[in-house]
């Protein structure tokens, strides 16, 4: 029998002995951090050949697992001390003064389910560490980029785990984006459904939650961010939200943001049709915010084409990626965006990944 990847999970085999080899520092919890790769060229090829200008990178050694690969990962960034960390399987020494004090090695763990555009790293370094590595992979744009989800996306995955009604949420940071900004945070022992319509009463969505299952504690982010503590083993973490994730994202990867470049050979177009929740575009200027809103993009240049400030229709080029999009006013609540020439996912993930979050809105 052939074994899928994404529904086969033996607890005592070895891929679950190598990611647990991860172990927690302390009180500093291990972490899993999502992303997307390019489909043509995916990270571990990318790495081969290119490595950002300020950074030093090695694959130490990738291990084949059923259907996942594993490769640890060291980074050194130039315009950083004490970057660089021991690897358990070249045996290269780090800085003494980068160890914590409980004695255990920081560790980047790469993980790759085949024949998907998702990958996770598993990681059990502090934040301030964490967060230079993380700058390594925001360098490798548009080959790589981190996962973000919708709140209702976070709500799905909970609604499907078999022990829901055991999952008590202690704590959660909910945001507005359009509008009127607003932050609300809860310190409050609720079920999820209760979190979530708490939320929604505020006209804010769900950011971040904390989940207690039978006392022990987890971390879900809608930046792809997953933490869990020293109690809490892999193998769970992997059957209640890791592989439901990464069906998730690939299935949205395929209907969204897959083959949408046109080419000489497919010339067609393939919009994308955004709706917000409410009416947004409603009044004579209410256009110039979705200028604005792109334009915080790195790398983006904008040209409006037409002179209607309310329904405006843009030619948007990403030069980071040379691609290039036509985006739409169309309703008071509906924006079409159609890629054009040279489009990549990672490209076209970044803009929709804005659209959606700047205007409370999904695709339809």
């Amino acid at each position: 029998m052939v074994r899928d990847s994404l529904e086969f999970f033996d607890a005592d085999g070895e891929f679950l002995k190598r990611i647990e080899s991860v172990k927690s520092i302390g009180p500093t919890p291990r972490k899993v951090i999502l992303f997307i790769q390019d489909s043509e060229m995916p990270f571990l090829k990318l790495i081969k050949q290119w490595i950002p200008a300020r950074y030093e990178g090695t694959i130490c050694k990738t291990e084949e697992f059923d259907r996942f690969d594993v490769a640890e990962l060291t980074i050194k960034n130039r315009d950083l001390e004490g970057a660089l960390y021991k690897c358990s399987h070249c045996g290269q020494e780090i800085p003494k003064e980068e160890l914590f004090e409980y004695g255990q090695n920081m560790q980047n763990l790469l993980v790759f389910p085949k024949n998907s555009p998702v990958f996770f790293l598993v990681t059990n370094k502090g934040s301030h560490e964490l967060d230079a590595d993380l700058g390594f992979f925001k360098a490798l744009y548009p080959f790589v980029s981190r996962v973000r989800f919708r709140s209702y996306q976070l709500k799905q995955m909970l609604d499907v785990l078999p022990n829901k009604t055991d999952i008590v949420i202690s704590e959660y940071v909910a945001k507005r984006y359009y509008g009127e900004k607003k932050t609300i945070e809860l310190h409050q022992k609720v079920d999820v459904d209760t979190a979530f319509l708490q939320a929604a009463k505020e006209n804010t969505w769900i950011d971040s939650i904390l989940l207690e299952v039978d006392g022990k504690k987890i971390r879900l982010a809608r930046n792809g961010r997953i933490q869990y503590y020293q109690s809490y083993h892999f193998s769970n973490i992997f059957s209640q939200l890791i592989k439901p994730i990464l069906h998730n994202l690939t299935a949205n990867y395929e209907n969204v943001l897959r083959n949408r470049s046109r080419t000489i050979a497919n010339p067609a177009a393939k919009p994308i049709v955004f709706k917000t929740e409410k009416p947004v575009f409603t009044s004579q200027n209410a256009g110039i915010e979705l200028i604005k809103r792109l334009g915080r993009l790195r790398g983006i240049e904008i040209a409006q084409v037409n002179s209607d400030d309310q329904m405006p229709e843009l030619m948007v080029k990403d030069y980071t990626s040379g691609a290039s999009y036509s985006i739409d006013v169309v309703a008071e609540n509906m924006i079409v965006m159609t890629p054009q020439t040279g489009v990549r996912e990672i490209s076209l993930n970044r803009v929709v990944n804005k659209i959606l979050e700047d205007f409370d809105c999904e695709v339809i």
